[in-house]
């Protein structure tokens, strides 16, 4: 693969040639490339300034600890992925930033968001202060000027989200389809509030989930400390793949190569805007369930959640939502985002869904050939027929994307 160049947050001898797209932004504007962890390490102030001003607030996967600890885990010289982050400076002030990288897979030279497939929604960022489609429209034409792709593709691009309108009018239709669902913690003032929320029928099933785990031992809901963070982890990711297996599921992002050492690294360098959250639910002496989690901007993420694999009947993981959605409204937290996929299960903790999509936009005539035939058509087809397969054939197949 060609390399990228590499400019960090240090005055240039020149201005990167923009064409067309630069005439329409404001006088001293330019765009820039970055390609290595260094460059991205010179704009971290300016990054997270970025994030307290933008038109839509990012999400968490858009946060410089998120993509600087990803790029510090997975960028080495032998992996497959390089960053491009597209960045754009008025003055020396960062103003937009398009975070994507640069890979190749199956003959074709992609772009996608940076830290896929372990971040979930994907999005630019781009100062309230200046004109979103404008730049959102130069920082495309300066991709496609640097012929390093052939393809962009964006994952899960939220309705709601800064780059989500354009792409629905301007990119081609990945067709996902899918919901995010969430909980507005801000409509319930206290815990009696958010019980008077539950159906009867809802009241009693949790109850009864109550009293059979209970009878393992008494249950003691927990935020596991520093010192055994790392080794929570390793159990909670042991026990969803053992879960995903026995299902015949495939995970692209817990198969993803350092996804432990990327939670483990994040976890341990809590910063004043992203916290990693591990909780443990516990019956008696025997740990049950966990939920390993991101506080943003006053949102809760649930990234992953995990129970003991023997115990699935014993539905723990429902019980862990509701203990874990409480401490949330405690601390006076806006939102509890359960992301996606939406699953039916979910609808009891959520007060709202987000439509949200896949794009994708072909940046040259293969580009175009492989973008239609692949995510525009084979893509859907097959994504069909997995969510369609029984248990025993999605074994078979388990197997099969594996290697």
């Amino acid at each position: 693969m060609q390399k990228v160049m590499e400019i960090g947050f240090v005055p240039l001898p020149q201005k990167i040639p923009l064409g067309v797209a630069a005439s329409r932004l404001p006088q001293g504007a330019q765009l820039r490339l970055i390609s290595t962890t260094r460059g991205l390490a010179h704009i971290g102030s300016a990054w997270r300034a970025l994030e307290q001003n933008c038109h839509v607030p990012p999400t968490v996967f858009q946060s410089y600890d998120w993509l600087k600890c990803w790029a510090d885990t997975h960028i080495t010289p032998r992996s497959n992925v390089q960053i491009f982050f597209v960045v754009g400076f008025i003055g020396n002030r960062l103003v937009y930033a398009m975070p994507l990288t640069l890979w190749q897979t199956h003959g074709a030279r992609m772009l996608t968001w940076a830290s896929q497939p372990i971040g979930q929604y994907g999005d630019v960022l781009c100062d309230k202060s200046v004109n979103l489609a404008q730049w959102t429209n130069a920082a495309l034409g300066f991709t496609r000027q640097q012929k390093q792709a052939d393809l962009l593709r964006l994952r899960h691009v939220r309705a709601t989200s800064n780059i989500g309108p354009h792409a629905k009018q301007n990119f081609h239709d990945g067709k996902l389809y899918e919901r995010a669902p969430a909980m507005d913690l801000t409509r319930f003032a206290n815990e009696a509030e958010y019980d008077a929320r539950y159906s009867p029928e809802q009241r009693h099933r949790r109850k009864r989930i109550r009293a059979k785990i209970e009878k393992i031992g008494a249950l003691n809901f927990e935020i596991i400390g520093q010192n055994k963070v790392a080794a929570t982890i390793d159990q909670a990711l042991h026990e969803k793949l053992k879960w995903l297996t026995r299902r015949g599921r495939y995970s692209s992002a817990l198969h993803c190569p350092n996804h432990a050492s990327f939670l483990k690294a994040l976890a341990s360098q809590p910063t004043e805007t992203l916290q990693t959250i591990t909780a443990q639910l516990s019956a008696g002496d025997q740990p049950i369930s966990w939920e390993l989690s991101f506080i943003y901007q006053g949102t809760q993420y649930l990234y992953l959640t995990s129970h003991m694999a023997h115990l699935t009947d014993l539905s723990p993981g429902r019980l862990t939502f509701d203990l874990s959605q409480r401490q949330a409204l405690r601390q006076g937290l806006k939102s509890y985002d359960l992301m996606i996929p939406y699953d039916p299960h979910k609808e009891s903790w959520a007060t709202q869904t987000e439509s949200v999509n896949d794009f994708y936009l072909p940046l040259n005539t293969y580009g175009a050939f492989y973008g239609h035939f692949y995510f525009g058509w084979l893509r859907p087809i097959l994504r069909k027929i997995y969510l369609g397969l029984p248990m025993g054939k999605l074994k078979v197949l388990q197997k099969i994307l594996r290697y």
